[in-house]
């Protein structure tokens, strides 16, 4: 199976979104940076573990 990443990098659309993303990242104060951190963090552990559920 292709990683995610991979196959994300090549979809078009992708850098620019990133770009979008990066700088609204960069207009949040430092506090509301690592909250949203943390949030990423326990999504990305929610995603995980209900990977090979589907």
């Amino acid at each position: 199976m292709q990683d995610k990443t991979a196959v994300l990098g090549n979809t078009p659309g992708v850098e620019e979104d990133e770009r979008y993303i990066e700088k609204a990242y960069r207009t949040l104060s430092e506090d509301n940076r690592k909250k949203l951190e943390v949030y990423a963090a326990a999504l990305r552990r929610t995603q995980l573990s209900h990977e090979g559920t589907d």
